[in-house]
Parts: structure tokens; C-alpha cells; sequence
């Protein structure tokens, strides 16, 4: 997975490496491959987004993991605005949600 990636700036060989670590509980390792994918790859309509707003979700729990809670509220809350007009009981925006209660309002 980590040659892939040298070889080709994709975000869905990131998201592939960023899972093996967050599975692996490496989330040192898995912090900056889903920020280059949120930074890098950000935007609706094309067949990436899903990847995208994905790494929203998982960088936000991995910010958790590692008792970086504003770091977890800042992506939990960016998923949140990205889906604003989605139904409100998709599961990913249910565990946003779950994961702001969880966390202190100055994290």
C-alpha cells in the first residue's frame, strides 16, 4: 500500500493506506494520509467524493483516538456541513453526531 501511493496520487489508494493503519491502530500513521485526502481531493460530483467524505469521518475518530478532541470536532463538524441537506439518518452523519456529544464543546 505505501508503494502504491508513491506511485500514484490517488485517493483511493490513500484511503486504502489510512485504513490498514486506523485497522491497525496506528493512528499516527493514519492521521496525515486522511488529512491528504480530505486537503487533496475535496469535492462533490465526481466518483472519488465517497472517499472524500469518508476520510472526514475516519479523521475525525482518529483525532478522538489520539485525545486530539478539536481536531475530532473540526472534521466530526465538516461532515456535518458537507451532508447538511442529506437524510438526517444516514449512518455516518449519526455517528458525527454521536462522536460532537461525546466530545467537550472546547476540545
Amino acid at each position: 500500500l505505501e508503494t502504491a501511493n508513491a506511485l500514484q496520487d490517488s485517493p483511493y489508494y490513500q484511503e486504502s493506506l489510512a485504513n490498514f493503519y486506523a485497522n491497525t491502530r496506528e493512528w499516527e500513521k493514519a492521521i496525515p494520509v486522511y488529512e491528504k485526502i480530505v486537503n487533496n481531493h475535496g469535492c462533490l460530483g465526481w466518483e472519488g467524493q465517497e472517499c472524500w467524505i469518508r476520510a472526514h469521518l475516519q479523521l475525525a475518530k482518529a483525532y478522538e483516538e489520539v485525545g486530539e478532541g478539536s481536531g475530532a470536532v473540526e472534521y466530526y463538524t465538516r461532515l456535518l456541513e458537507i451532508w447538511k441537506e442529506a437524510d438526517p439518518d444516514l449512518p455516518a452523519l449519526l455517528e458525527a453526531r454521536s462522536g460532537l456529544e461525546r466530545l467537550p464543546a472546547s476540545s
